[in-house]
């Protein structure tokens, strides 16, 4: 249904309209899809992993930022933890976190360092990395993470507080919620 949303948004902000596309559900495999031509273009994909991946196999793909399109911005990495967790164990919360921004600023200054350390510890076995398409992803994705507005993981309460009036508008929820409801302050 969000994915549906978010095309509808997009065709408007272009003068177009829902009708004129059909949605088609293919599952994971994505990239397939896309290269055979059953579809035409693809929503719920990762610009750090599709999108490097069909242009190392020589297709050519370009990607576009849906809040440039007419779905607001919105946060994309967050960490997900229970009431009761921010009560008892915050301060598990905040390392994790304080230990998450040093790991992206060691990366961010060390992006080589950091990709070995990424197929060093990889799971061969199960979920083989290429370096290639990893270090794609890195350069896609670092700059992406942090701005001089926004540090990483750093939480934007008026970007939430947003991004939940424009899916209530949408009637994508079933009652009204904060962003005030959803955060947690903690010490990071």
């Amino acid at each position: 249904m969000l994915n549906e949303t978010f095309v509808k948004a997009m065709m408007e902000h272009n003068g177009l309209s829902y009708d004129d596309v059909t949605m088609q559900d293919v599952g994971f495999d994505l990239n397939t899809a896309l290269i055979t031509g059953n579809v035409d273009a693809l929503i719920g994909t990762y610009i750090n992993h599709e999108y490097p991946t069909l242009v190392q196999e020589g297709y050519d793909v370009t990607y576009f930022d849906s809040t440039k399109e007419g779905v607001p911005d919105y946060e994309e990495l967050v960490l997900i933890t229970g009431e009761e967790q921010v009560k008892t164990e915050s301060d598990k919360l905040e390392r994790f976190i304080r230990a998450s921004k040093k790991g992206f600023e060691d990366i961010k200054n060390d992006p080589e360092g950091g990709l070995e350390i990424l197929l060093k510890n990889q799971d061969n076995a199960n979920y083989p990395l290429d370096e290639n398409i990893e270090k794609a992803s890195m350069d896609i994705l670092i700059p992406l993470m942090s701005s001089d507005e926004q540090g990483f993981l750093d939480v934007n309460e008026q970007s939430w507080t947003n991004t939940i009036n424009w899916l209530n508008e949408q009637g994508l929820l079933d009652s009204q919620v904060s962003a005030e409801d959803l955060m947690a302050k903690l010490n990071s």
